[in-house]
């Protein structure tokens, strides 16, 4: 098996480069793959379906990175390690395309399928693997590639905030919740916490070989996902809560055919090894839709390393540590026995957590736990798909408007997913 290795040379920045490509300029193949990714990306802009959760590398098209991926230093890898890098560069891509693809109205997929003469997800697959080769072998395409590649920061801040005075910190995590009335608790379906030496065990073997980024799947993904869920105690009646996005009428809704938390895995730094997270998304009945995602942060002995929150469109960041990490504004995490889950208590009103400690509970309702991606392939109409959010990564109009994964920038101007946030908030005095 052959393996492409980009060199390339530690740097900050993303260098503006020459569309044209000209070292791919004179073979027919390569110019036939360029032309179809040049048509595909015509199509896809064309028709509104463009994903933004990854960044793309112009000159690049089988590429795409996320803020993670951008963060490695790769004068410091060796060859192995930037060839892997590059696997998860082309990843990225073909499965971003697939989404991009798969949304496109039937008309326009085949216009596109009639102009390149085959399925246009297969040409993404075949070009991205041709191109790949092809570049590994032209010194001028190493050059071209960014030394070091960024995401944009150019999202806008959210539109609310909240500061907590240290009264209120000390609420949320009070041995006793605060009273309230007409509370429905959900427990998430068919899962039980393991135990973190189980933990340790299961996200070190889905780390990859060399970089050692933890990528849980099938079974294992769903174990992870399922022990980390929180209980989720909810204040007005069971329809305003966990409900389920739709497009409706070509608008965004709600439903309550079942109640929902969509879950997706992500990475960040701990002391410069890969960590993983995982994020539960939870989506209340209002207009426009409004959610809250919780997120907890995995130490490489299989325990939290922390928690953290924030509203869909942003706003209202909070970071819960145990008693060995502290930080400015972060809220002390409650003690857990094993075994046990958080629970989430949230104002139905303000969708606000009010609350985090431990559930001894008995009356209890379900909810599901379903994949973060199938938010970006919804039912649309006519057995067409459409992604919750649009080509810059919000969904619907005005300041409170939710965001893609990858956009949620913080009142401080720092991104909820960028890989450093957890220690750059810990190392604040």
């Amino acid at each position: 098996m052959f393996k492409y290795v980009f060199v390339v040379a530690a740097a900050i920045g993303l260098m503006a480069l020459s569309p044209t490509g000209e070292w791919r300029k004179g073979d027919p193949a390569v110019e036939k793959c360029m032309s179809e990714y040049t048509a595909i990306d015509a199509v896809v802009q064309q028709a509104g379906t463009i994903d933004a959760e990854y960044a793309r590398i112009e000159g690049f098209p089988y590429f795409r990175l996320n803020r993670f991926l951008a963060s490695y230093d790769f004068a410091a890898l060796n060859a192995a390690q930037r060839t892997e890098w590059v696997d998860h560069l082309v990843k990225a891509d073909k499965d971003e395309r697939a989404i991009e693809i798969g949304n496109l109205p039937a008309v326009k997929r085949g216009e596109l399928y009639g102009r390149l003469e085959r399925d246009p997800v297969t040409s993404t697959k075949a070009c991205a693997d041709s191109l790949r080769a092809f570049d590994h072998q032209k010194p001028d395409a190493h050059k071209a590639l960014p030394p070091r590649a960024v995401v944009s920061g150019s999202d806008a801040a959210p539109a609310r905030t909240a500061i907590r005075t240290p009264e209120q910190l000390a609420a949320l995590t009070a041995a006793t919740p605060p009273p309230v009335t007409g509370t429905t608790v959900f427990e998430p379906m068919g899962t039980k916490p393991m135990s973190a030496y189980t933990v340790k065990l299961v996200v070190n073997q889905s780390r990859s070989k060399e970089l050692k980024i933890p990528a849980p799947k099938e079974e294992a993904a769903e174990r992870l996902i399922g022990s980390f869920a929180p209980m989720v105690r909810v204040t007005g009646e069971p329809d305003e809560s966990m409900v389920i996005p739709v497009w409706k009428d070509g608008k965004i809704a709600s439903e309550y055919n079942a109640a929902v938390a969509y879950a997706r895995f992500s990475q960040a730094k701990w002391k410069g090894e890969p960590v993983l997270q995982i994020s539960y998304f939870i989506w209340f009945k209002a207009q426009p839709l409004d959610g809250l995602i919780w997120r907890v942060t995995l130490g490489a002995d299989g325990n939290p390393l922390a928690y953290d929150t924030i509203h869909t469109d942003g706003s209202n960041y909070l970071l819960l540590l145990d008693g060995s990490l502290r930080a400015p504004g972060a809220a002390k995490l409650p003690e857990i026995p094993d075994g046990s889950r958080l629970v989430l208590s949230i104002d139905g009103a303000t969708h606000d957590i009010r609350h985090v400690g431990a559930w001894d509970g008995v009356t209890r309702d379900n909810y599901l736990l379903v994949e973060y991606d199938r938010l970006r392939r919804l039912y649309y109409r006519d057995g067409e798909t459409r992604s919750l959010f649009d080509a810059t990564g919000t969904s619907g109009t005005g300041p409170t408007a939710p965001r893609q994964w990858g956009h949620h920038k913080l009142a401080n101007g720092a991104y909820f997913d960028a890989p450093d946030l957890l220690e750059k908030l810990t190392s604040a005095k």
